[in-house]
């Protein structure tokens, strides 16, 4: 057998075990990270913040003090975190810590949640391109830069956001309001700039999916919740200290929500000469170049990632807008699942994926005018229609959805 023969073999064992291959693949990057991590702890390379700040907190909370701190904020006497930040969603993690309670239970932890971050990836690349490039993406993922830094960089709660977005993303692409939201407020619990993000969804259903109910739902319910956490819910753990760092660091561009949104408004040169200095140009080209920049065209769907590139581009605190800190996590599910969406919507054969199967050719000669042609939320039920002779059968397709 030649080696054309068995690289034809080859690729067809990798197509119909992608599923399979990828786990193997989410395994080894688990195995491999965890180890560098804990061997940086060990080697005397972690920090006290943070690593040393969340693992007095965990160890404070498995003895009955819950989120108790004497670190964050300066602060040496004994107060809540979540005074500090609003991260709730880390008593998830506290069985695991109630069982190995010590700093290395956090970074192996940690490195889980990034692997699983990899899944939605995969999910949105089977959903929407033909059978190999979900498997492509899924490599992108791992080899992102910023994903290694942020990995071996102590522990974050901010990291916890990466797998629920990405779900997020991939269940609204898919059409599943419920895990959608579900997802999203999971998210929202991770740390209280979350909220922003869902304001990006919003926007994105609102605008993109036209979709007016649900959209103006998450919208609103979004920049509701980030106003409720920082003016009461932080302020109440925090026993009457205002949240400080919109003030701090955004300081240059207003200082308050409402600030800023003056400052846009009526002078925008400001917001620019912000947004626009070269560390944050360098910034963003880390974060969109490994993608090729496949994010900026993906449409209506580039808006989720306006949130968390505003607060983190018009931030004058510098490792906000660097790729070698937690502060970028978020934007990692973001800006690979728009680029996924670019890269479905360029597809020149127009053979896009419906649960990993690859469609057969682009023909939309059916005599009945398709408004989508094997895409949206008819495309998905098209996928399943026989087609005879290249051309869709009309009587085959069922419930595919409304034609016009």
């Amino acid at each position: 057998m030649d080696a054309r023969r068995w690289l034809s073999v080859a690729k067809g064992i990798a197509l119909r075990r992608e599923g399979r291959i990828a786990l193997g693949l989410a395994a080894a990057y688990f195995i491999v990270y965890s180890a560098l991590a804990v061997l940086r702890h060990e080697s005397y390379h972690s920090n006290r913040f943070d690593l040393g700040l969340f693992d007095q907190v965990f160890w404070n909370t498995t003895q009955g003090r819950p989120f108790e701190s004497t670190m964050s904020q300066a602060l040496a006497l004994p107060h809540s975190l979540l005074g500090d930040h609003f991260s709730p969603l880390l008593l998830v993690l506290m069985p695991f810590y109630f069982a190995f309670p010590h700093p290395e239970t956090l970074l192996v932890t940690q490195t889980f949640a990034l692997a699983l971050g990899a899944w939605p990836v995969f999910l949105l690349a089977r959903l929407k391109l033909p059978r190999g490039y979900p498997l492509a993406w899924f490599a992108v993922y791992f080899l992102f830069v910023p994903l290694a830094y942020i990995n071996l960089y102590d522990f974050h709660e901010v990291v916890l956001s990466v797998a629920p977005l990405g779900f997020a993303l991939y269940f609204l692409e898919r059409g599943r309001r419920g895990w959608f939201l579900f997802s999203l407020l999971v998210t929202f619990l991770v740390k209280e700039e979350m909220a922003l993000i869902g304001a990006g969804f919003g926007l994105y259903v609102l605008v993109g999916k036209r979709d007016w109910k649900l959209g103006l739902g998450v919208l609103i319910g979004s920049l509701l919740a980030f106003a409720a956490v920082i003016q009461l819910t932080i302020p109440n753990f925090a026993v009457g200290r205002t949240y400080p760092y919109i003030k701090l660091r955004y300081a240059e561009v207003g200082g308050s929500p409402v600030g800023i949104v003056t400052t846009l408004l009526t002078d925008p040169l400001r917001i620019a000469r912000a947004v626009l200095e070269p560390k944050k140009i360098y910034f963003a080209i880390a974060i969109f170049g490994p993608v090729l920049g496949l994010s900026a065209v993906a449409g209506w769907a580039s808006v989720v990632m306006l949130p968390t590139l505003g607060y983190l581009l018009l931030s004058n605190y510098e490792p906000q807008f660097s790729f070698t800190t937690q502060y970028s996590a978020p934007l990692i599910p973001l800006v690979i699942g728009t680029s996924i969406r670019a890269a479905a919507d360029s597809d020149p054969t127009g053979r896009q994926g419906v649960r990993g199967e690859q469609l057969p050719g682009p023909s939309c000669r059916a005599p009945v005018r398709l408004r989508l042609c094997l895409r949206g939320r008819a495309g998905r039920r098209v996928g399943r229609a026989r087609l005879r002779g290249g051309e869709l059968q009309p009587g085959r397709l069922q419930r595919a959805g409304r034609l016009s």
